[in-house]
This record gives C-alpha cells, sequence and structure tokens, in this order.
C-alpha cells in the first residue's frame, strides 16, 4: 500500500509561472502517453457497485436509503491513442424497492485515461463539451494554484505529488472545479478530484456530480486507473415534497497486463457491451451482495467526495454551482388547494414557491373561503446554506384543529361536509409568526424554534347543502409563546453498542 506523507507547501499562487510550466508538462505527459510506444495496450479487471438511494424530506434530514445496487465484474481493454472497449463479464443486482431505474451505459464501467480531451458523461446526457484542464485547450480556459505538497512511497520508489488546485476562468461556462494531483518530475496524473460547473451539467434535475479518479503506478513507469469514484445527485418535488436520487459507483481496477497484442478489431462497435444473462449470472462473486457493500454506501457521502464538494463550493462563486429554480406550484395535498368546512365553506387556495437568491426561498400559500369571505394562508421566507444550516421565518393567519388526529381523510371531510353537514373537525383561529433554526453538529441535527400566537374561537359562516353544522369549538382567547429545543440523531439511537 503506498504512503502519503504530507511536506511543507508554498503558499497558494494563481496561475504563478511554477504552476503553469507543471500543468503543461502534465498535458504534454498525457498527450504523450496516449503516443508512447512503451505500452501499446493493456487488459484489466474492473470490480465495483452502482447503487441508487433516495432521500425524502425537507433538508433531507435522514441518511440516503439503498433502493437497488448492482455489483459489476468487467474486462477493461484499452489501445493507442483511443481504443476503449469494456465488457461486463459479471452482473447481480438486488432491488430493495420497486424502482424501474436504467443506467446510461458509460455508468456501468470506468473511466479511461482520466477523461479525454472533451468531458461527457451520461453519454452527453449529464455532461457535454467540456474542456478538461490538461488539455491544450484547458490550458487557456482554467486557472491552476499548487495548494499542497506530499510525498506518495513505495516499495522501492518515492514520488513528489502536487496538489493543483483548478478553477475556470469563466465560471458561467461548462467547466471543472477542483483538483489534480501531478508527480512533480514527471508530470503524471496521479489523482483528479472533480466537479462541474452549473453550465456544465445538462440536465435540469442534477444537483451536483462529484468524480475522483485515482491512478496506480503500473509496470514502473504508467500510472492508470486504480481506484474511482462517482456521486450523482439529481433533486426534484411532488408538489412541495422534496426528493433527492444519489448514484453511487465505486471502482477497484486489478489485473493488468500490458501489450498483449489485443486484435483492433475487438474494440468494434460499442465501447460498453454486455455478455448474455446466464454468464452474468455464472460469475463467481463472493458473498451476498450487501454484506460485501463498502458500510459507507449505506450511511454517508464518501469524505473524499464530500471533499470535491467542498472544495467546488470554495473555488467559484456558489451561483456558478447551483441549479437555477423556476417558480414553482407548493401544496402540501389536495385539501390545501380546494376544501370545505363548516367556518369558510367552499375555500379555494393557492402556493407559490420561488427561489430569490442563492438559498433563499420564500413562499406564499393562500386561501379564502367563499362564506367566510377573509384571506387566510402563511408567508414564510427561508434560507439554506450549503453544508445544511438553514433558518425559517414565518407568519400565518390559519384555522387549527383540535384534534390530535383527523376521523378521516381531508377528502372525505369536504365531502360530509358540503352535503351532510358533517365536518368532523374541531376549527379554531390562530394568528402566528416565529422562527427556527437548524445545524448540523457533532453527528446530531439541532432545531431551535419560537413562536408567539394569537388564538381564538372561529365562527361558522357555511350552511350545508341538507342540515346544519354545529357550532366550533368555544375555545377561550389565549396567546401564548413557544420555544423548543429538538435534537435528532440520523439512524438508530445506539447506547453502548446497544439500539
Amino acid at each position: 500500500m503506498p504512503l502519503l506523507i504530507a511536506v511543507p507547501s508554498a503558499a497558494q499562487h494563481w496561475n504563478s509561472p511554477r504552476v503553469l510550466a507543471l500543468v503543461q508538462k502534465a498535458t504534454e505527459r498525457r498527450e504523450a502517453q496516449l503516443s508512447d510506444t512503451g505500452l501499446v495496450e493493456y487488459q484489466a479487471v474492473a470490480k465495483g457497485y452502482l447503487t441508487f438511494l433516495v432521500q425524502l424530506g425537507q433538508g433531507y434530514p435522514t441518511p440516503p436509503k439503498i433502493v437497488r445496487t448492482d455489483q459489476l465484474a468487467l474486462q477493461v481493454y484499452w489501445r493507442s491513442p483511443d481504443l476503449s472497449k469494456q465488457r461486463i463479464i459479471g452482473r447481480r443486482d438486488t432491488t430493495l424497492l420497486p424502482t424501474d431505474i436504467n443506467y446510461h451505459r458509460d455508468h456501468l464501467g470506468i473511466i479511461q485515461n482520466n477523461f479525454p480531451d472533451i468531458i461527457r458523461l451520461g453519454e452527453g446526457d449529464e455532461v457535454r463539451d467540456c474542456p478538461h484542464p490538461l488539455s491544450p485547450i484547458g490550458l487557456q480556459l482554467y486557472d491552476f494554484a499548487i495548494a499542497d505538497s506530499l510525498r506518495l512511497s513505495i516499495p522501492g520508489q518515492t514520488f513528489d505529488v502536487y496538489e493543483v488546485k483548478v478553477r475556470p476562468k469563466d465560471d458561467t461556462q461548462p467547466r471543472v472545479v477542483g483538483a489534480v494531483y501531478l508527480d512533480r518530475t514527471t508530470g503524471q496524473v496521479v489523482r483528479m478530484a472533480l466537479s462541474f460547473t452549473r453550465a456544465a451539467m445538462l440536465d435540469p434535475q442534477l444537483e451536483d456530480i462529484s468524480i475522483v479518479l485515482e491512478n496506480g503506478l503500473i509496470g514502473t513507469r504508467f500510472w492508470l486507473p486504480r481506484h474511482q469514484e462517482i456521486e450523482i445527485r439529481r433533486t426534484g418535488t411532488w408538489f412541495d415534497y422534496p426528493v433527492r436520487g444519489i448514484i453511487r459507483g465505486r471502482w477497484e481496477v486489478s489485473d493488468y497486463k500490458l501489450n498483449v497484442n489485443l486484435p483492433v478489431a475487438s474494440f468494434a462497435g460499442p465501447e460498453f457491451v454486455q455478455e448474455p444473462p446466464q454468464v452474468l449470472k455464472a460469475y463467481p462473486f463472493k458473498g451476498n451482495i450487501l454484506d460485501s457493500l463498502p458500510p459507507d454506501v449505506t450511511v454517508t457521502t464518501d469524505a473524499d467526495v464530500r471533499r470535491v464538494q467542498a472544495e467546488a463550493r470554495a473555488l467559484v462563486r456558489r451561483q456558478a454551482l447551483q441549479r437555477a429554480e423556476a417558480t414553482r406550484v407548493s401544496a402540501r395535498g389536495v385539501s390545501d388547494m380546494v376544501r370545505v368546512n363548516r367556518v369558510q365553506g367552499l375555500t379555494l387556495g393557492a402556493g407559490i414557491e420561488q427561489r430569490v437568491g442563492p438559498g433563499l426561498t420564500l413562499a406564499v400559500r393562500p386561501n379564502i373561503g367563499i362564506d367566510e369571505r377573509r384571506l387566510r394562508g402563511e408567508l414564510s421566507l427561508g434560507w439554506q446554506a450549503a453544508l445544511g444550516a438553514s433558518v425559517h421565518l414565518f407568519a400565518r393567519r390559519v384555522l387549527a384543529d383540535a384534534r390530535l388526529e383527523p376521523e378521516r381523510s381531508g377528502i372525505a371531510n369536504s365531502l360530509a361536509a358540503q352535503e351532510f353537514g358533517a365536518d368532523a373537525t374541531e376549527p379554531y383561529d390562530v394568528l402566528a409568526a416565529g422562527a427556527s433554526v437548524e445545524a448540523p453538529m457533532a453527528g446530531l441535527r439541532w432545531t431551535l424554534s419560537a413562536a408567539a400566537e394569537r388564538q381564538r374561537a372561529a365562527h361558522v359562516w357555511a350552511q350545508p347543502a341538507t342540515g346544519r353544522y354545529a357550532p366550533t369549538i368555544a375555545a377561550t382567547a389565549y396567546s401564548p409563546l413557544h420555544a423548543a429545543l429538538r435534537i435528532e440523531r440520523d439512524g438508530p439511537l445506539d447506547v453502548w453498542g446497544l439500539d
């Protein structure tokens, strides 16, 4: 196993003569390896996992849950200058929840040669036409800075490696953001940790993409793929209910054989191909698929991927990474849009949510009863930081329900109230304003909230089609103040090894 030792590094200066000379050397070395007569071709075995996870709820308070995991084994082939073939020879999956997910073909294999000069992901549906920073055109489009110096030791050899930060000169264009780790002497790429600007991500539902590519020294002179990770996060909402889907890929590459006289014809056709189902099923995987998963796949994002995301936020403007969100309809359910009760009668409502700045969201949910003729609703303003902290302010004039649990659904209650005067709610009038602050800290999620209210009885204004409504609850005028501290832990509470 290689040993990494940190050594003192110089202060970070963008586009210094030293860093520009190093990235120029790295670019030339990348191009030279494609035509190096010492490496005409190779084959290797890649084994890995492709896992689809979901998170639900405002702020995604709980860890991602696995929906499906695919375990794959591939034969990987490469031939100079740019021929690649990846053949899936083993595959098994477990689907823990109903899903019809289908992956892009290039997610089913590894990334060769640290990406070509023009980067594509998701067969061009996710990222397309993004210049590689270590390409002739990339040298003109990116800024570079040496951030750290490391010493990599393996049996018989020691290498000095520079961590070089990369940021786009124009972050409104399709570009990468992150760091490349380069051999100080040869300029070989030892490692890459990259994310992408918002303009590079074509799918409007994409939240972010993070990639870690690690190379190993093969045959004493060639740095070739050894370990790779990719995380792709998509977010969306159903009305106002947030949903995040996460694809995580993790690969280990081994069993390299160099210059094995691969026929050119073997590279014909698509780059990614798959053996027949009976061949895939017969592959000798060890153990059960979930037992063999790396433990952090089921809990949190890998530390390297989190670091990529943090570095991207630090290197460019936050707006360059954020997805632009249009105004959207916001409702907690059908009853927010139309309902019937004995106070308001037929009530029509709506909800609008709009991002008004970096991390700022304004939501308005008004409603008005035809019989009561009073505008009610809620106005809220929320701010959420990239690392999970949030602040929420609200003011509302609403009808609250004195019941602890509803006797029936909102739709059923509206029908019964309209036709027979059987309104099962116990409404009273509430005017309130408050705030909450939420932040992750020490592995826990802390929420401090405070609110002031004015409560009083509501009056019956509506008339049903048949019968008559019962009086509302005789609520006494009351003006309470509320304050609460809630502490939650993601996952089960573990005390001395016991849940």
